[in-house]
């Protein structure tokens, strides 16, 4: 009984925390939590500095997952130093930014540059030994499926540089690390030319 009860009471906060997300107003442009993103990130998320994400577009999850990962313990090197500056926002703010940003129109992929048809080749099809078809979790336009992010219309310097984080373990391990490791700069090069919108 006693432990019914703890774990009743242990749900609260949970329930607490839904119901506040659920009746929420939506963010508009004019709120002070979105300029303070759009600041760095752009108007509407469509970030205008080459190393800086595009939000526009992203996929919800995405983004949350990504806020809890600035917070973890284990939070990746790459972003650390300037995003735990900002992260440290409440639940429902990060909820209501997700939501934000997720709606905005994504910039679409222009996929131009020299190597941009090997880079679609790669995308859709992988190369070998061991590297698996981007668009099998990317989906086949590289629009995100689930908690996968939405990669195509990404600047193609942050894209190449979020390559080489994952292959040297600067940024944390997901299934991304094991597909770069054997990724060569060029392959790289070539999906981020492929994917990008500059």
């Amino acid at each position: 009984m006693t432990k019914r009860l703890s774990g009743a009471f242990a749900a609260v906060p949970l329930l607490a925390l839904f119901l506040a997300q659920a009746n929420a107003a939506p963010l508009d442009g004019s709120a002070p939590l979105v300029k303070s993103c759009e600041a760095c990130h752009g108007a509407l998320g469509d970030s205008r500095k080459a190393y800086v994400p595009r939000l526009n577009g992203q996929k919800k999850d995405y983004i949350l997952a990504r806020f809890r990962n600035f917070l973890g313990p284990f939070r990746d090197k790459a972003h650390a130093s300037l995003m735990t500056r900002y992260a440290p926002v409440g639940d429902n703010d990060v909820e209501m930014l997700a939501q934000y940003f997720s709606r905005q129109t994504p910039t679409p992929r222009t996929g131009l540059g020299t190597q941009a048809d090997a880079g679609g080749e790669i995308f859709l099809h992988g190369a070998k030994p061991a590297l698996p078809a981007c668009a099998t979790c990317h989906g086949p336009y590289g629009d995100g499926l689930g908690g996968t992010p939405r990669i195509a219309g990404q600047h193609g310097p942050y894209l190449a540089q979020q390559l080489e984080a994952f292959k040297s373990g600067a940024r944390g391990a997901t299934a991304m690390d094991r597909h770069t490791w054997d990724m060569s700069l060029e392959q790289m090069q070539a999906l981020s030319e492929y994917l990008a919108n500059n």
